[in-house]
């Protein structure tokens, strides 16, 4: 009886000690062997590289697109191996993985805080990094990337180049399997076009631009051509009120009427509540110079004449803004006539207005007038009124009044200048 009762326990016993050999690495299998002895023989890589077009989206929504391009690497390795001692034959085992290369195209949208997309030129610049590793027995495959860096003032996009590099290591023999590199890269340029205005969930209006650019890469004879389209938006205003989605530009001029200047502009806009109107937007244009009064002081012998030369009216030297009203701007403009007589110069102000248009699509300027035609009265008063004797010696001076004229359009700007000379005897 006793020995019945026992006879289910050694049973399990036999059982467990037979799941517990059997689970155990089995020695003789070729992945348990130690590399002993290596040798590399030979490298190389398939022809044939296969191109496969990459579409979709993300699970964000981010849109995917591209090229993945597939290729063998391979190398040959004379080992040997222990415990169990085996030798690959002379010709050696042959060794193969499969490389992948993405070349993505970049599709993204920019918030940026620049009202008038001034972004100016850029800059590029390439930087690498690492995505990861994966084994694939003694072959390690390192996931890397090339980026190509589109750098602007305020913002910059990327391009992203995978490749991956393949390492073969035995523990004896390590050795960089060959692959194909991503050469001559070019930067294609860029175009900027112009979007119709939206706003957001938040009633946020957004002027917007569209970049497009390109660059190209060669890799194993055949060259690849990546895209990028990259949104520009900047916030304008708010859609509390229907705004402009987009607009065009019909004529321009500009005319005076009794003694004001006028610019104009026919605009055909399309509203974001559905209505397309052709408006005229008017602003006045002023101009005038800026009458001048002044002293000069001179030491010596007085001139027997006094007369112009010269006279040149320089660049603007200041502006300021005079008003802003819906989709204009206005500044007013200072520049230097210079008023060069015989033995003296001086400056008058000249002022003009510029005006600007933007409702965040269309961008573009108020015709204006431009001074012509300076000239200066036949005659020219110069009289003697003051005279005598200070610490600086005997003195005479006389007050030189002379008036200066030009046309802006059809109106006559005129301004006098009003110039003392004083005269010491030393």
């Amino acid at each position: 009886m006793k020995t019945i009762k026992f006879w289910p326990i050694i049973t399990a016993t036999v059982f467990l000690a037979a799941m517990m050999f059997t689970s155990c690495e089995d020695p003789l299998d070729p992945a348990n062997q130690e590399v002993i002895e290596s040798k590399v023989i030979d490298t190389g890589l398939a022809n044939k590289v296969t191109a496969q077009q990459l579409s979709g989206t993300t699970e964000t929504g981010a849109s995917i697109s591209g090229t993945e391009l597939s290729y063998e690497s391979w190398i040959k390795v004379q080992t040997k191996t222990a415990p169990k001692t085996r030798a690959s034959g002379d010709d050696g085992d042959v060794v193969t993985v499969l490389l992948k290369d993405v070349f993505h195209n970049t599709d993204t949208t920019i918030t940026i805080n620049n009202t008038y997309f001034d972004i100016g030129d850029y800059t590029t610049d390439i930087s690498y990094r690492v995505k990861g590793t994966r084994q694939d027995g003694y072959v390690t495959i390192t996931d890397s990337v090339m980026v190509y860096t589109v750098n602007f003032e305020d913002f910059s996009f990327e391009y992203e180049l995978e490749y991956e590099v393949a390492v073969y290591d035995d523990g004896i023999s390590r050795e960089l399997m060959p692959y194909h590199k991503i050469q001559n890269l070019k930067d294609k340029g860029m175009e900027i076009s112009k979007l119709e205005s939206i706003n957001d969930e938040s009633l946020t209006v957004f002027a917007r631009r569209q970049i497009d650019h390109s660059i190209s890469v060669d890799l194993n004879g055949e060259t690849y051509t990546l895209k990028a389209k990259v949104i520009l938006q900047t916030p304008f205003g708010d859609a509390f009120e229907a705004y402009v989605k987009k607009s065009e530009l019909l004529s321009s001029s500009y005319y005076t009427s009794g003694d004001q200047v006028h610019s104009r502009l026919q605009i055909k806009r399309w509203w974001s509540d559905g209505q397309v109107k052709t408006e005229v937007v008017e602003v006045p244009v002023y101009a005038y110079i800026e009458d001048q009064m002044k002293s000069i002081i001179f030491h010596g012998q007085q001139p027997e004449t006094v007369e112009i030369v010269s006279y040149e009216l320089g660049d603007v030297y200041n502006a300021i803004d005079m008003y802003i009203v819906p989709y204009v701007q206005t500044i007013r403009y200072y520049r230097m006539l210079n008023i060069v007589y015989n033995f003296f110069d001086f400056d008058m102000e000249v002022y003009s207005d510029a005006s600007f248009y933007y409702d965040g699509y269309l961008q573009c300027d108020f015709p204006v007038p431009t001074f012509q035609n300076f000239r200066f009265s036949d005659e020219q008063e110069l009289i003697q009124n003051q005279s005598g004797e200070n610490e600086n010696g005997k003195y005479v001076g006389y007050r030189l009044i002379r008036y200066v004229m030009a046309d802006f359009d059809k109106l006559e700007c005129k301004a006098q200048f009003n110039i003392g000379l004083v005269f010491y005897d030393r």
